[in-house]
């Protein structure tokens, strides 16, 4: 008996200690948003269960709100978690926080104060994903430099009304200051406005002193036009982008897409749409070469509405070794169902041989306006990157290649980003960890490929 009753103390002191875990557990999780800020200061990513608890504030689109709040008052620092929040803020309190925002810069600036941190990201990820919301705001971003040593400064100019291009039209004149100047010009081309653009372009050709031209003005200007979705065909300006949007949908999310947000973020959760797309593996009937085989990507069967291909079916397969190996474009020219045949040499001696992505059904889903547009470092790897249509996320200035048979420039098609599964259980990498993009000559058939990294 008295051995059964040391035991008994044993397990009730056990289960004494599982309690209190348990109960310590159960008050961290329902830790106030106040409360979780005030424990990460003095722990930063030590913090017990940190995953579990902000996947918890982010589900709410109240306690998202509340912790871009309090971060922003206080002007705190929490890393990416306040930049990773900002996607699930509700429109309407994105809306509040922005005029608080630029209320607080203003102050900032009168005291002759730094623009916060906080402040850039939320302006930052406002433009990509409602750029509308920053309209009314843009000359106060303008005069307070807001993002201005950025490569993203002028996107708050996206989508931005005919009627009020016309202020910026005018400062775009009457500005004297090379480098401000600069800066107005980027805005304006942002606008995607064409005829905006048509003026800006002449303008700019009668007066090109302003730039620094790397080879022919001609050349220096289509540049800055494909980084905001357009190009030139048959001296027309047009955009090479597809008008509507489509996000890639795995029955499972790979694991290191959304870092510290296990997977929640928008882009990984949409509504699939019924028709499924064979992905993934490697093409019957290529040649079979050992070191360079010809990797299917997606066959769609069936051509989402709003993509202009008049084919059948649409087979996308590249020879991705050899695109990492940094072989310049890789072109196809496909049948009239669909496949798709090698133009040119294909390289034998590489010094990369990566594994095919494993073969899978996936789906498509129509992307909602938020998500249309998306940028690759702001993304910092929580992102959906993997789509159809719409303009590409770039990593460097964009590229639209010409079409070898027809020399006009091809329309962008897809793209996929790093860290999808291969067939040996690792992630298949473009380059370092890039981005291969997709692109499509309708007229002639071609698929065009080619890569992005750091």
């Amino acid at each position: 008996m008295i051995v059964s009753f040391k035991k008994s103390k044993v397990a009730k002191k056990r289960l004494c200690g599982a309690f209190c875990i348990l109960f310590k557990q159960k008050v961290f999780l329902s830790m106030t948003v106040e409360n979780f800020l005030k424990i990460f200061s003095q722990k930063g990513w030590q913090v017990p269960n940190l995953n579990h608890q902000i996947s918890v504030f982010a589900n709410n689109p109240k306690t998202a709100f509340e912790f871009c709040d309090v971060c922003l008052n206080k002007e705190l620092d929490t890393g990416i978690l306040f930049d990773a929040m900002i996607s699930y803020v509700c429109k309407a309190d994105l809306q509040k926080l922005i005029e608080f925002a630029i209320h607080q810069e203003e102050i900032k600036n009168q005291n002759n104060q730094m623009v916060g941190k906080n402040t850039e990201s939320l302006i930052a990820y406002t433009a990509y994903q409602y750029p509308e919301l920053l309209h009314q705001h843009l000359q106060d971003i303008l005069r307070l430099k807001i993002n201005q040593e950025s490569y993203y400064f002028s996107q708050p100019w996206h989508h931005l009304p005919q009627i009020n291009i016309q202020i910026f039209k005018a400062l775009f004149i009457q500005e004297q200051d090379l480098d401000k100047k600069y800066l107005l010009f980027t805005c304006l081309l942002a606008t995607r406005h064409l005829p905006t653009i048509q003026w800006l372009l002449n303008a700019v050709r009668d007066k090109p002193f302003f730039i620094k031209i790397y080879g022919t003005l001609d050349e220096y200007l289509l540049a800055h036009l494909h980084n905001v979705g357009l190009t030139v065909n048959n001296d027309a300006i047009k955009s090479y982008c597809y008008p509507i949007t489509y996000h890639l949908v795995f029955d499972k999310i790979p694991s290191q897409s959304c870092v510290h947000f296990e997977s929640i973020h928008p882009t990984w959760q949409m509504n699939a749409q019924n028709t499924s797309y064979a992905f993934g593996g490697v093409l019957q009937n290529d040649e079979n070469l050992a070191t360079n085989p010809l990797f299917h990507l997606i066959t769609l069967h069936d051509i989402p509405n709003g993509i202009d291909v008049t084919l059948p079916k649409l087979v996308l397969a590249c020879h991705i070794s050899e695109l990492n190996e940094g072989f310049d474009i890789l072109f196809y020219q496909h049948d009239h169902d669909g496949n798709p045949k090698r133009i040119g040499e294909i390289q034998t001696q590489l010094n990369i041989i990566d594994k095919p992505l494993i073969c899978q059904k996936i789906h498509l889903s129509q992307t909602p306006s938020r998500w249309q547009t998306q940028d690759w470092a702001l993304s910092n790897g929580r992102e959906n990157l993997n789509r159809l249509g719409a303009m590409p996320t770039r990593i460097q200035d964009a590229f639209v290649p010409n079409c070898p048979i027809t020399d006009e420039k091809m329309s962008f098609l897809m793209q996929l980003d790093s860290g999808l599964l291969d067939v040996s259980g690792n992630s298949l990498l473009f380059g370092s960890g890039g981005i291969c993009y997709v692109f499509w000559s309708n007229k002639a058939r071609v698929s065009a490929f080619l890569m992005q990294c750091t």
